[in-house]
């Protein structure tokens, strides 16, 4: 898989879905072990994630580039569709391609990104209150 050109000490929006659309995340442990690779692996390669929230089809995370972001992204996807398949005896890829990302260009972006990936489960009518939602970085410090 190519390593994308993040650039070092910028923040970028990062998201990707499952292949056509399909829930990638079907009860509370699937949702806790993408959370909790993402937290490990964030320690690891010490990156600072400001922001995240896993969807039933799709995830979002907020992040700060170092040299090793693409890295950290690769082994995180690589891992949750390894252990999705071996959980639901599947093969393949689950994911839609890379993941995307989008340059955070200034405090407004910043702001204004932050809100959307913090009221997706509203959005998506999940919850009434995006506190409600478990498994974002409003419940879950990363």
């Amino acid at each position: 898989m190519k390593i994308r050109n993040l650039k070092e000490g910028k923040i970028y929006h990062i998201y990707n879905r499952g292949v056509r659309k399909t829930a990638i995340f079907n009860d509370s442990e699937d949702y806790l072990f993408l959370i909790l690779k993402m937290i490990n692996l964030k320690r690891k390669k010490q990156l600072t994630i400001f922001d995240f929230c896993i969807m039933p089809n799709h995830f979002h995370i907020l992040i700060k580039d170092k040299k090793n972001t693409s890295s950290f992204l690769q082994t995180l996807q690589l891992s949750y569709t390894k252990y999705f398949n071996h959980k639901y005896n599947l093969s393949g890829s689950i994911f839609q391609g890379r993941y995307k990302h989008t340059f955070i260009k200034d405090e407004f972006d910043y702001a204004r990104i932050t809100k959307y990936i913090q009221n997706n489960p509203v959005k998506d009518k999940l919850v009434k209150n995006n506190k409600d939602w478990t498994f974002s970085s409003i419940n879950i410090k990363p």
